[in-house]
């Protein structure tokens, strides 16, 4: 079936979620299958499933009155957007107006769209659009912390266009893209540190109004917190004076964090934090059974219900193999993400092992007939049939 009818297939299930209108609750769950259709129907390359979710999420008073008016809807929200996006890039200076590179154009500040211009001019003086709606509050309040150049004519703006069905999708496509464009140059001049900023503004070719989008915003800001002082005396006692085998790999898997989160290209960034979990979770009775084991275990130590351990199997499997094809050389860009869910789930799974070293008294992973490893905990959860607290 062609990727056409599939999504017709799936307006059409989306359709009928119109018929739990008068039950919202209802009208939620069922939007949960949508999200699984979306898989089902091989979808997710150009549909995500919870961006979906999300639009077709309605409070009682503003949901569609009539069948053709949600249907409208559900079309618009499936329907291809052409959007362009823009970044601003400082340290390219002189080149001409509409200068091609690569999948895009280097163009002037003054040749952009004026609401480009207008939205652009706005984060110089640190609001976004006109702070009228709720999302330009916040994404007002956040920008106050990121780096946004005073002057909009300095360097030049790289337009990439890009076309699809999921807003997210295309936002993904257009940043990998750029820095595909802009490889170009970074190997001509590889002493010039070139990167895209920390937002980028886009426009649809069908709406008149532009958007800010925050990218993989860094804060160069440590707000010191009272409630994460637990926590931080914690790792202060693991750091100094780690006290038993699985301490230490969790001493080691912070170590791997830390390169992967500082020190290395965004698609090797995955490869060092996958490798920490396996460091975490793996002893020498998996070696045989790597990938099984990998995901087996992070499914029983994060979640407690069986969809859930479902979907960590699935999602850990995937990580792995995201891991194995940077180990192996190929070094293609990985999906925005898979890393940020790679290191997410590091930083889950550290804590939660700490919770267990304290409250059950691991000190190993691999079984030594004590029961005090990791090994043993999952095998009790996992025969047991229920999570251990």
């Amino acid at each position: 079936m062609s990727e056409h009818k599939q999504i017709d297939k799936l307006k059409k299930e989306c359709y009928d979620l119109f018929k739990f209108k008068d039950n919202l609750t209802e009208y939620d769950k069922a939007l949960l299958n949508i999200e699984k259709k979306v898989t089902e129907l091989k979808l997710d390359n150009i549909v995500e499933p919870l961006e979906l979710s999300f639009l077709l999420q309605f409070h009682a008073r503003e949901f569609p009155s009539s069948l053709e008016e949600f249907q409208r809807h559900v079309d618009k929200v499936l329907g291809v957007k052409k959007i362009s996006f823009f970044f601003q890039l400082p340290e390219l200076v002189g080149f001409p107006d509409n200068y091609n590179i690569g999948y895009g154009k280097f163009r002037k500040f003054t040749s952009l769209p004026k609401i480009v211009r207008d939205l652009a001019t706005g984060l110089t003086k640190g609001k976004v659009g006109q702070v009228r709606t709720e999302r330009e509050r916040i994404q007002t309040m956040y920008i106050r912390e990121i780096r946004i150049p005073l002057n909009t004519n300095t360097g030049c703006w790289l337009e990439i266009e890009k076309s699809g069905v999921s807003s997210f999708i295309v936002l993904e496509n257009a940043l990998q893209s750029a820095e595909m464009s802009l490889d170009i140059l970074r190997i001509i001049r590889p002493h010039i540190r070139i990167s895209l900023p920390q937002y980028v503004i886009s426009k649809s070719s069908n709406e008149r109004k532009a958007f800010f989008n925050a990218l993989n915003i860094e804060l160069y800001k440590y707000h010191f917190d009272h409630q994460e002082q637990e926590l931080i005396d914690r790792l202060n006692t693991l750091i100094v004076n780690p006290r038993s085998e699985l301490e230490k790999r969790v001493l080691n898997a912070l170590q791997f964090y830390r390169i992967g989160r500082n020190f290395s290209p965004e698609d090797q960034a995955l490869f060092y934090y996958v490798a920490a979990i396996e460091n975490l979770i793996l002893g020498k009775n998996d070696r045989d059974v790597l990938r099984w084991r990998f995901a087996e275990k992070a499914a029983f130590l994060l979640e407690g219900d069986l969809t859930g351990r479902l979907e960590i199997v699935n999602a850990f499997k995937s990580l792995y193999d995201a891991r194995s094809t940077i180990a192996h050389g190929i070094m293609r860009k990985s999906e925005n993400r898979k890393i940020s869910q790679a290191k997410e789930s590091l930083i889950k799974i550290i804590i939660r092992i700490l919770e267990l070293i304290d409250k059950k008294g691991l000190i190993s992973v691999s079984s030594e007939g004590k029961n005090n490893s990791l090994d043993e905990y999952v095998d009790q959860i996992k025969y047991s049939g229920k999570p251990l607290m």
